[in-house]
């Protein structure tokens, strides 16, 4: 069962017409996404320029994104601003909102420091009830 490095499928109760997908699933999806680097800021904001049509826009925003977060760690409790919501938000103000670069990136900021500080609030609301799991 799954697939070896030439594509061919062992599994045979995957139907013909899902042999593509399971592939893809299995091999990019699992395998290639996974790495830290593919989850940055300049690849998230460029699929969401894809996903909206503007893909130089993307492209822009989510290198100016990841430029502002390139030095910044998670290092014990002080969690950074989220930059994955900063890209995504302003890349879709700026394509759909017609906002320049600078403008949509200065909105969307505070933005990202909430989010953050309601994924530590759901965090720390989770602590509570692990002891009843």
């Amino acid at each position: 069962m799954g697939i070896n490095h030439y594509s061919y499928i062992d599994d045979t109760s995957v139907e013909p017409e899902r042999q593509y997908i399971y592939f893809l699933d299995n091999n990019y999806i699992k395998g290639g996404l996974s790495s830290a680097m593919n989850y940055s800021p300049l690849i998230v904001a460029t699929l969401t320029g894809f996903a909206l049509g503007d893909v130089k826009t993307g492209l822009l925003i989510g290198s100016t994104v990841q430029l502002m977060f390139i030095g910044v760690f998670i290092v014990g409790a002080s969690l950074p601003p989220n930059p994955h919501v900063a890209s995504i938000l302003a890349t879709a103000f700026a394509i759909l909102g017609g906002l320049d670069q600078g403008e949509a990136i200065a909105i969307v900021l505070p933005i990202a420091v909430l989010s953050q500080m309601i994924s530590m609030l759901v965090m720390t609301i989770n602590t509570f009830f692990v002891p009843l799991g």
